[in-house]
C-alpha cells in the first residue's frame, strides 16, 4: 500500500545503476596499465617538485596547481593572441572563486569553460587528430574539444584547492538521438566523497548533474594525475589508455613550459 510505484522503483533502480557504474571507476583495478600509469606520472612529478613554487595560502589544503600569470601573460603566443582577454578572464575568475564553497566552485568552473570556449574538433583547431590542449592553449584560440574542456576544468579546480582524489577524467559513450551510434566523449567527474554519486562537468549538457541523472553517459574508464581506473571487462580500452599516457605526459610538459606547475 505504501510502497513505491513500479515506475518509481524502475527510476530508482536506473539511478542506482548509473551511480554504481561511475562508482566502479573509483576503485583501482589490479591491471598492468594502472601500475604503469602510477609509476610514470610519479616519475614526471618528481621533476616538477624540484621547481616547486609556494602554493596559494588562502586554502587550508595547498592547491595542487600553481599558475604563474605574470609569466603566462608574457608568453609570445598569449601576447599576440586576439583572445588574450580570455586568459585575463581566467586569472580574474580563479581569484574570484577562492572564497566559494567547493560545490559552488565546481559549478562555476563548469559554467566558465562552457561559456568561454566554442566546441570544435582537434583537426580543425590544431591540424592534429588528437591533441590535448592546456587551458592556455584553449583560451587563446577560444575553441576546444571535449578533452580540452575537461582539462581546463580539472586544472582550474586543482588551482582552487580541490583535492585531486575527488576528480576523474572519465571516457564515456554518449548516446545520440535518432538511433545514431554512441559517440566517444570525455567528461570530468567530481566526487564530493568516496561513496557519493559524482557530479558530471560536461560541455554537451552544461547543467551540473549527478551521474545518476545522466542516463545518456556510459563510463568506460577514468583517470587523474595519479592513477588509471578500468572498468571490469573493459580490456578493449587498453590501447586507448596507453595512448592517453603519452598525451598526458606531453600535456604536463607543455603546462610546465607555460608557467603552470602541477605539484
Amino acid at each position: 500500500m505504501f510502497g513505491a510505484s513500479p515506475e518509481k522503483r524502475q527510476a530508482q533502480s536506473a539511478d542506482a545503476g548509473l551511480k554504481s557504474a561511475f562508482q566502479g571507476l573509483l576503485e583501482p583495478q589490479q591491471h598492468f596499465y594502472q601500475y604503469r600509469r602510477v609509476y610514470r606520472l610519479q616519475k614526471v612529478k618528481a621533476v616538477f617538485l624540484a621547481i616547486l613554487i609556494s602554493a596559494f595560502s588562502s586554502w587550508a589544503n595547498s592547491p595542487a596547481v600553481k599558475a604563474d600569470f605574470a609569466y603566462i601573460l608574457n608568453l609570445p603566443q598569449v601576447k599576440s593572441s586576439p583572445k588574450v582577454s580570455n586568459v585575463h578572464s581566467w586569472q580574474d575568475f580563479l581569484a574570484s572563486t577562492l572564497q566559494k564553497t567547493e560545490i559552488d566552485s565546481v559549478r562555476s568552473v563548469n559554467h566558465f569553460f562552457n561559456d568561454m570556449l566554442e566546441f570544435n574538433a582537434d583537426l580543425a583547431i590544431w591540424k592534429q587528430s588528437d591533441f590535448w590542449a592546456s587551458p592556455v592553449d584553449s583560451l587563446i584560440v577560444g575553441q576546444a574539444d571535449c578533452e580540452d574542456y575537461a582539462i581546463g576544468k580539472y586544472i582550474s579546480l586543482l588551482a582552487m584547492g580541490v583535492e585531486e582524489s575527488k576528480l576523474r577524467f572519465v571516457y564515456v559513450k554518449a548516446t545520440r538521438p535518432n538511433g545514431k551510434a554512441p559517440q566517444a566523449h570525455m567528461v570530468l567527474a567530481y566526487y564530493p566523497s568516496p561513496s557519493a554519486s559524482p557530479f558530471i562537468l560536461d560541455n554537451l549538457n552544461p547543467t551540473l548533474l549527478p551521474a545518476s541523472k545522466r542516463p545518456d553517459l556510459r563510463p568506460v574508464f577514468s583517470f587523474n594525475g595519479d592513477s588509471l581506473w578500468l572498468r571490469a571487462g573493459s580490456s578493449s580500452s587498453e590501447s586507448q589508455s596507453k595512448n592517453n599516457l603519452s598525451l598526458w605526459r606531453e600535456l604536463l610538459q607543455r603546462l610546465q613550459r607555460q608557467g603552470i606547475t602541477l605539484i
